[in-house]
């Protein structure tokens, strides 16, 4: 923000609309100052209504996250001309290395690369301390150089990092009480996990949801006395979620004596359907890791649909998460496997129909 020159003030101008927007929370900035292009003025348009949309610029959420699993220490590669394209998310950088040396050495690279253009990168944090015992203490997110306290959870894009115990935790606000639809949209749109690790507790609200909508319940009508039952249900578990730890790091050794497998799975209800991927390693010794890596979930359309469609939806999805799956983290898949209990799905899949899968027309 600044203020108008006084010789732009006779001439045609557009005020935009801007709020603060508070974030107790927050290490750096608690008040944000958020401008409103999309508010429409006294002509009935808004200044987004003549702007072009042009590409996206950021990379991947979803592929960014899943890369930050990959290595064991905070930074992805040796050389931070390469890492700066690929691992930054707006002014974020999230990275793996596969060892301390090298970590070490990415953050001196990208801290003087970028200093280069007067950018000075803060709040580092890492699951070993010693990547980052050689910077000022200002640039720390913590003044404790080993022993990192519980209070030392630090949020990446939504998520809850503990770098302590490098592990990724729910993170959520205190939840009011629901009475109209409004409210319970409003809590929905706070809840932000791109990789859905709580998604069988999360479906449960887009569930109720859709039940307002099938009871043309208005947005600030009462909500029935069921849905309020059963978000005071929900509501009395809720913190039992912050107990839940899912690790950073998929455990996953780039290795040819290593057998890498991905397993997804997808099942359909009556009321929602949902895919999981799991990634599977086999040392040559024996060991077997697992770790969940993924999660799609999807209530049923408003639509009646049968059993069978909505198990059909549901491997398509699984199909979809798998491919975003192996896009984003770029190992070597020796084996894929997707499975489904639904063995008419199985036959629509398999069966060729004039030499090719079985078509069935989109319900939405």
């Amino acid at each position: 923000m600044e203020p108008v020159p006084k010789y732009d003030l006779d001439s045609e101008h557009y005020y935009l609309p801007h709020h603060g927007v508070v974030k107790e929370d927050s290490t750096t900035t608690k008040l944000r100052v958020v401008f409103d292009v999309s508010a429409k003025g006294t002509t009935g348009h808004s200044l987004n209504d003549f702007l072009e949309i042009g590409p996206k610029l950021q990379p991947d959420l979803f592929k960014l996250l899943i890369k930050l699993s990959k290595r064991l220490y905070n930074s992805e590669f040796p050389i931070a001309t390469q890492s700066i394209p690929e691992n930054f998310y707006v002014d974020d950088f999230l990275g793996g290395s596969s060892s301390i040396d090298s970590a070490k050495q990415l953050v001196a690279d990208l801290n003087h690369v970028l200093s280069q253009g007067g950018f000075t990168l803060r709040m580092w944090a890492s699951n070993a301390s010693a990547v980052i015992q050689n910077l000022p203490e200002e640039l720390k997110s913590t003044k404790q150089n080993v022993n990192i306290s519980e209070d030392s959870s630090q949020k990446i894009l939504g998520l809850v990092w503990n770098s302590a115990d490098d592990l990724l935790k729910i993170h959520f606000s205190n939840m009011k009480s629901v009475h109209t639809k409004r409210e319970l949209l409003s809590i929905i749109a706070q809840i932000f996990y791109p990789f859905e690790i709580i998604a069988p507790t999360t479906i449960m609200l887009r569930i109720m949801m859709q039940d307002l909508w099938k009871g043309n319940v208005s947005w600030d009508d009462q909500v029935p006395d069921s849905i309020f039952k059963n978000w005071e249900d929900f509501s009395s578990q809720i913190d039992l979620l912050k107990s839940i730890g899912i690790p950073r790091y998929l455990n996953c050794l780039i290795s040819s004596e290593h057998q890498t497998e991905i397993h997804g799975f997808c099942d359909g209800s009556g009321k929602a359907y949902a895919a999981v991927v799991y990634l599977r390693t086999l040392s040559s010794s024996g060991d077997i890791s697992v770790n969940f890596v993924a999660a799609k979930t999807r209530v049923n359309p408003l639509k009646h649909v049968t059993l069978s469609r909505i198990e059909l939806c549901a491997a398509y999805v699984l199909a979809q998460l798998c491919s975003r799956v192996i896009d984003s983290l770029p190992l070597s898949i020796n084996r894929l496997y997707l499975w489904s209990d639904f063995q008419i799905v199985l036959n629509w899949i398999l069966s060729p129909h004039q030499g090719k899968p079985i078509r069935h027309k989109s319900y939405t």
